[in-house]
C-alpha cells in the first residue's frame, strides 16, 4: 500500500515545459527603415516636383531707370543668372531660391555704369529691376613715365606735354570712380584731372576731395577773375601743391595746404597791377609762396 503511494506521487518543480519559438516573418526594425526611407524619397520627390512647377517659376523681368544702357542687355544678364538648376534639381529662376544680391552683384560688376541697383521680387512672379547710373563729371587720365625719344632729346615743355596726354584716361563721376575708357578727348568740354600713378577702370582713380578742390576752385575763379579752369594736374611726389591750366592758355602753380580763397585774392591784385593787357602773354603764375608770386611770360 505504501509502495503504490509512492509510485503514483507526482511531483511540481515549478518548470514550464518549453514551447517551441515561433518563426518572425518581418522584423519590425528593419520594416520600419524601409518604410522610412521609401517616405523621405516620396516626400522629397513631391518637393522637387512642386518646386519645379511653372507657377512658382519667375516668368518676367522689368527694367526701369535705365538711360544710357540697354534694357535689353540688363535683362539679358538677368535672365543669365537665372539659368541652370541647383544641386541638378531645383531651377535657379524658383522664386524662392532667387537671389536679388547675387544679381545687383553681377550687373554692377558687368555694367560699370551703373552706381546703384536694385532687384526685387514681386508676386507675379516677376523681377523688378531698378538701377541709377553713374553722371559723367570729367575726364580722369593717370599719367605715365616720359619714353625717352632715341636720337635726341625731348624739349622740357613738350615732355611736360608728353606726360599729360600718356596713360589710360576714364570718364569718372563726382567720385572719381573710373567707369568707361576715353580713347580721345577735347580739351574744355569736360573738367580734366591729371594723376600721378597707377589706375585701372572700376577703380577711383581720384580721390574725391580732387573733385571738390576743382570745382572750388573753378567757382572762385569764374566769380572773382572771369577765368576757367581746364584741367587740374597733381604729382605725388609733391602732393602740397597743383597745376592748373586755364583755357586762357596760361596755368597757375598752387598750395593744396591752403584755401583757394586766400591765393585767388593775391592773383586778382596781381592781374589789376601789374599784369594788367598782358594776361595772354603770360605762360604761369607761382602762387605758392603767400603774397610772393612769381610769373613768366612767354
Amino acid at each position: 500500500m505504501q509502495e503504490s503511494f509512492r509510485k503514483s506521487r507526482i511531483l511540481y518543480t515549478g518548470r514550464i515545459a518549453a514551447t517551441k519559438p515561433r518563426r518572425k516573418y518581418f522584423p519590425k526594425k528593419p520594416l520600419f527603415a524601409v518604410l522610412a526611407v521609401i517616405f523621405f524619397v516620396a516626400a522629397a520627390g513631391g518637393v522637387v516636383y512642386a518646386l519645379r512647377l511653372p507657377r512658382l517659376r519667375i516668368h518676367e523681368i522689368k527694367v526701369a531707370g535705365a538711360k544710357s544702357l540697354s534694357e535689353d542687355g540688363i535683362r539679358s544678364l538677368a535672365t543669365r543668372e537665372l539659368e541652370g538648376n541647383i544641386f541638378y534639381l531645383i531651377p535657379k529662376d524658383n522664386y524662392l531660391f532667387v537671389s536679388s544680391r547675387n544679381i545687383e552683384r553681377a550687373l554692377k560688376e558687368k555694367f560699370l555704369r551703373i552706381a546703384e541697383a536694385k532687384v526685387r521680387k514681386t508676386l507675379a512672379p516677376a523681377l523688378d529691376i531698378t538701377i541709377a547710373e553713374r553722371d559723367i563729371w570729367g575726364i580722369g587720365c593717370v599719367k605715365t613715365e616720359i619714353e625717352e625719344v632715341k636720337g635726341g632729346t625731348i624739349p622740357e615743355k613738350k615732355a611736360g606735354a608728353a606726360a599729360k596726354k600718356t596713360g589710360p584716361c576714364f570718364y569718372i563721376d563726382r567720385t572719381g570712380f573710373a567707369f568707361e575708357d576715353v580713347s580721345s578727348f577735347e580739351g574744355g568740354l569736360l573738367p580734366i584731372i591729371y594723376k600721378d600713378g597707377g589706375g585701372v577702370i572700376g577703380e577711383n582713380i581720384v580721390g574725391e576731395q580732387d573733385v571738390l578742390f576743382f570745382e572750388e576752385v573753378n567757382r572762385l575763379l569764374s566769380s572773382s577773375l572771369r577765368l576757367a579752369l581746364l584741367s587740374l594736374e597733381l604729382s605725388l611726389e609733391n602732393s602740397e601743391d597743383a597745376r592748373l591750366a586755364l583755357k586762357e592758355g596760361w596755368a597757375l602753380l598752387v598750395p593744396r595746404n591752403k584755401p583757394p580763397s586766400t591765393w585767388t585774392s593775391v592773383l586778382k591784385t596781381l592781374l589789376a597791377g601789374e599784369i594788367k593787357d598782358k594776361k595772354s602773354k603770360l605762360d604761369y603764375v607761382d602762387l605758392r609762396f603767400g603774397n610772393k608770386v612769381f610769373y613768366k611770360f612767354r
